[in-house]
């Protein structure tokens, strides 16, 4: 970014939009397109480099194991079998819950 914004210099005549020639049977995304990978190749690979790395960096730091944190087992939930996850019970009538059994 320094070597960027540092190298750049104020340009006292700017083009005005009435001068830029283009195309008018293109699209503006293809004339974005052909811009990118023409003009500006070596910033924008450069820029999808950074990204790629700090999308790594992101996905390494949520993979880091942790001890007090509960995690989840998908094997285990995928095969668990209806008889392990819900239980009949058979209460009396009249007699209430038992709250802390």
């Amino acid at each position: 970014m320094v070597l960027i914004i540092g190298s750049w210099q104020y340009r006292p005549e700017f083009i005005k939009t009435a001068k830029i020639s283009y195309n008018a049977n293109e699209t503006n995304t293809e004339q974005i397109g052909k811009l990118i990978y023409t003009d500006y190749f070596l910033p924008f690979q450069l820029s999808g480099i950074v990204l790629l790395v700090a999308m790594i960096g992101a996905i390494l730091l949520t993979f880091r194991r942790r001890d007090n944190v509960k995690r989840q087992d998908i094997l285990k939930q995928s095969s668990r079998e209806r008889e392990d996850s819900i239980v009949l019970v058979d209460v009396e009538s009249n007699k209430g819950v038992k709250v802390n059994d």
